[in-house]
């Protein structure tokens, strides 16, 4: 998604993007908190899913490596 459009209000507004002749679309989605994706995910389902970063960059909100993990699925 462009910029950080990565939470419910952008992830739909951009999936609102494709058209009939959309073939791919790739949204990213950002978790601010425990069931954070799955909420996501229910608003646009995926047919694939990808755990891309589960660092030190969101500690402050997440506490730990281990819940940003269970944060992102």
């Amino acid at each position: 998604t462009p910029g950080s459009l990565n939470n419910e209000i952008g992830l739909p507004l951009t999936a609102l993007t494709a058209t009939a002749e959309t073939q791919h679309l790739v949204l990213e989605m950002g978790a601010r908190g425990i069931g954070h994706i799955r909420y996501l995910a229910e608003l646009t389902p995926p047919r694939i899913g990808l755990v891309l970063n589960v660092g030190s960059a969101h500690l402050g909100e997440f506490g730990s490596r281990e819940a940003i993990a269970q944060a992102k699925g």
